[in-house]
């Protein structure tokens, strides 16, 4: 095939054809787009030999046509191809028309070249045309696979501009670039903003948005939707049921995936080979292979022959589940389907191997593999990996000799991997000898390189000694390497080596940026060393470089950890003379500087209002914590409200500081509406939830002798736990009722727990409260728990109680 480098012809050609053949080929050329003799691998061969100046003899219809058939044909070089009949076009004195660059911008999107198709669009507005909507549908389609929905949201906004409407398609494009982006959430937004227009999502948008959900395996996310577009009376295609088994299977619901199965034949749905694909794969991969063939041999009966993805699947299930042999006798069953063996098959059968512990088998096979794909260096890497997770590090250095005797070279990948098995067996010999080899071979480290040190050395010690390795290796290759050690110096409080390493990256010749800068001065802040830390500022400073907001939150938190007020206060308002944007974490820091002042707390949140920044459950929890005893029930449900709006769902500590809000002052049903919330968004209450729940509701209704049976009895009790017992212990201590804490107990000796510190402490501590009544039952209760409440460290009265009775 011809490449656009290549395929013009040179001036000598031209000179070395006569008009009489120019007539020819311009002829044919008409022809062949005329009539479809050829494919536009031949359209662009006869174009190629046509010398540039006789391109003003192919008409304009003809350029169209060309574009046409490249723009549908084979993506390879199609971009290209369409960039230089748009330029031959213009060197020939014709103008593309809008037509024309509509065809261009179909290719770029089949290409998946957003950028170019952008280019396309840019180029057509400079030339003066009016823009079309199958122009900015198109490259708005080539940004929604590319997944960026800021893109599309900018051209959408163009559209309109442009007085262009809006379509069910450009949706579906804004729907995939949220979806290919990993925000499904946002794509579900997407149908909710369609309907606000008069709009109706059509089921291609529901089956992207459950595609993304199954890739994140959630199954219930992806039922959701599924049942969200029945209920607005869509049927689901084969694609949407698909994509459902799918989920289902990569969640590992079984049962689920083949309901869903039957309901697609019920419904007079056929079977693809997409479908197929999916629900043999899942049945391999779950190791249900009866399933797995059967469905097969209903393919055969169908007339649908595997291609290599079922192949390869079904034959990765018996690795994972089967021994080597099992899975050589699942390759020859794919062969009989006319399957080659490839790469992938190879990968499937080191795994086998590895897993069955035969790295012996797992090397000859290395060795003698024979098929039209060789073993590849990603073969001994998957290996080297396979083996660092279910064998030793000194099995794995052996592969590697092997690696390299078969005239690899070694790559950083490789490195990485070897380093990451030593340091996950906390084998230091095999570190040395891989960091040494490294170095041997001049093979350069990369992120990830210190990225695997950071994350296995969590040992404060054994990081230091890593990095100072590191350092005495000059190592260091990159700015962000540099930063990337920086910022675990910062984690660990580590002034000193933060700046023997900050010294050490001036020294490789990496000028120092702002990030750099703010993590030494985090690095210093952490280990409480002010004074350095103001000086590393003033140096920043001199340096040319202003502190940014991520500078500020450091500084804010070294000096209220160090408990110096007056000057976190002083950077504060030279923060805000900055100029600089709050963000979440300065609201945070200014929070935690009013703390004992309710009403400047409240105006920090209208400030972060005004500053238009999230309110995170973070955040709101701070904010309960801080002012919880001042607020009232309903300004508390409000601000849950308002973070639901911001796009936020309150989590369990966000709920359970509201209930202790409504328990302390508000009234049984405010608690039940907040119970009831907290069930409904799916968040599983625990014991310190509950805690509050019985307190409001003894609160609320009379106290029986028997509390456990009250609160079974309205239905607010869950499975009994020790911690569960300890929470109710607490809510019924305020009441001193002897009575019922005795029956209480009585309930947590018979479920088991009659030695349980936590149940016998929380006894003892409300016993402890109950005056003289109380005091009788706990002295035979102490006597009876000495052993366990020796372990405890007691507190105030339940100390001096248990002292004097020993």
């Amino acid at each position: 095939m011809h490449s656009v480098s290549t395929a013009l012809a040179t001036e000598e050609d031209a000179n070395a054809i006569d008009e009489e053949q120019i007539h020819q080929l311009v002829t044919k050329l008409s022809d062949t787009l005329l009539y479809g003799d050829g494919d536009s691998t031949t359209a662009w061969q006869l174009f190629a030999r046509i010398p540039p100046q006789a391109h003003a003899y192919i008409s304009s219809e003809a350029y169209g046509d060309m574009l046409a058939a490249i723009s549908a044909g084979q993506v390879n070089d199609a971009v290209k191809r369409c960039q230089t009949i748009l330029n031959a076009m213009r060197a020939a004195g014709l103008q593309p028309d809008i037509h024309h660059y509509e065809l261009a911008v179909v290719a770029c999107r089949r290409a998946k070249n957003a950028d170019q198709a952008y280019l396309f669009k840019l180029q057509a507005a400079q030339c003066g045309i009016p823009l079309s909507r199958k122009l900015f549908k198109e490259v708005i389609g080539a940004f929604g696979i590319a997944g960026d929905p800021k893109r599309v949201l900018q051209l959408m906004r163009e559209m309109t501009d442009a007085r262009l409407p809006h379509d069910k398609d450009i949706y579906l494009s804004l729907t995939e670039a949220y979806a290919m982006s990993g925000r499904p959430g946002k794509a579900e937004n997407v149908v909710g903003s369609m309907e606000a227009l008069g709009l109706e999502p059509d089921e291609r948008i529901f089956a992207v948005i459950m595609g993304q959900h199954a890739k994140l395996r959630n199954a219930f996310a992806v039922r959701r939707v599924y049942d969200a577009m029945m209920s607005r009376g869509l049927q689901p295609s084969v694609v949407s049921y698909t994509t459902l088994i799918d989920a289902y299977y990569r969640a590992g619901e079984i049962a689920a995936a083949r309901k869903a199965a039957m309901e697609m034949h019920l419904s007079g749905l056929q079977p693809d080979v997409v479908f197929y694909g999916a629900a043999i794969a899942g049945e391999a991969r779950l190791g249900y292979f009866e399933e797995a063939d059967r469905l097969l041999d209903e393919m055969n009966e169908a007339g649908i022959t595997p291609n290599d993805s079922i192949a390869d699947a079904y034959i990765y299930g018996h690795a994972v589940h089967s021994s080597p042999e099992t899975v050589a006798r699942a390759i020859e069953r794919m062969n009989a389907h006319g399957f080659q063996p490839t790469a992938y098959t190879l990968s499937s059968l080191l795994h086998a191997c590895a897993k069955a512990r035969k790295l012996e088998t797992a090397l000859m096979l290395l060795k003698t593999w024979k098929s039209p794909s060789k073993p590849l260096s990603a073969h001994y890497t998957l290996l080297i990996k396979l083996c660092g997770e279910h064998h030793g590090s000194r099995e794995t250095l052996a592969i590697y000799r092997d690696y390299c005797a078969a005239g690899f070279s070694p790559t950083t990948y490789m490195f990485n991997i070897l380093l990451d098995v030593a340091l996950k067996a906390r084998d230091s010999n095999m570190a040395d000898v891989v960091l040494a080899a490294m170095v041997e071979s001049g093979v350069q480290p990369d992120t990830g390189t210190y990225t695997t040190i950071m994350r296995h050395s969590k040992d404060r010690d054994l990081q230091r000694r890593y990095i100072e390795e590191l350092l005495a290796r000059r190592l260091p290759s990159s700015i962000k390497s540099c930063q990337l050690l920086l910022t675990a110096c910062a984690r660990n409080g580590d002034a000193e080596l933060a700046a023997t390493l900050f010294r050490s990256m001036q020294s490789h010749g990496f000028e120092p940026d702002v990030q750099s800068w703010t993590t030494l001065i985090h690095a210093c802040g952490k280990a409480g060393r002010l004074s350095q830390m103001e000086g590393y500022l003033k140096d920043m400073r001199s340096a040319g470089y202003e502190p940014n907001v991520y500078t500020y939150t450091c500084l804010l938190q070294a000096y209220l950890s160090n408990n110096d007020i007056p000057t976190a206060n002083h950077v504060l308002e030279r923060f805000e003379a900055s100029g600089l944007k709050a963000t979440a974490h300065i609201h945070s820091q200014r929070m935690k500087l009013v703390r004992d002042d309710p009403h400047a707390l409240t105006r920090c949140l209208q400030s972060m209002r005004t500053d238009k920044v999230a309110v995170d459950n973070h955040l709101v929890h701070q904010l309960f914590c801080r002012i919880g005893a001042t607020m009232s029930p309903a300004t508390a449900i409000a601000l849950l409200d308002d973070l639901k709006r911001g796009g936020v769902d309150p989590d369990l500590a966000c709920y359970t500081a509201v209930l202790r809000i409504c328990a302390r002052t508000g009234t049984w049903a405010d608690v039940q509406s907040i119970l009831d919330r907290l069930v409904g968004q799916g968040v599983k209450p625990d014991a310190a939830t509950y805690r509050w729940v019985f307190s409001a509701y003894l609160k609320s209704h009379a106290l029986s002798r028997q509390p456990v049976h009250q609160l079974r009895h309205a239905g607010i009790l869950p499975p009994l736990t020790p911690e569960l017992f300890k929470e109710l212990f607490e809510a019924l201590a305020p009441s001193r009722n002897v009575d019922a804490l005795v029956d209480t107990w009585s309930e947590a000796c018979l479920a088991g727990f009659r030695h349980a510190r936590e149940v016998v402490s929380a006894y003892c501590f409300a016993l402890a409260q109950c005056g003289s009544d109380g005091q009788q039952i706990l002295g035979a209760v102490v006597n009876e728990n000495r052993d366990v409440l020796r372990k405890l460290k007691l507190r105030g009265k339940l100390k001096a109680i248990f002292q004097a009775l020993q």
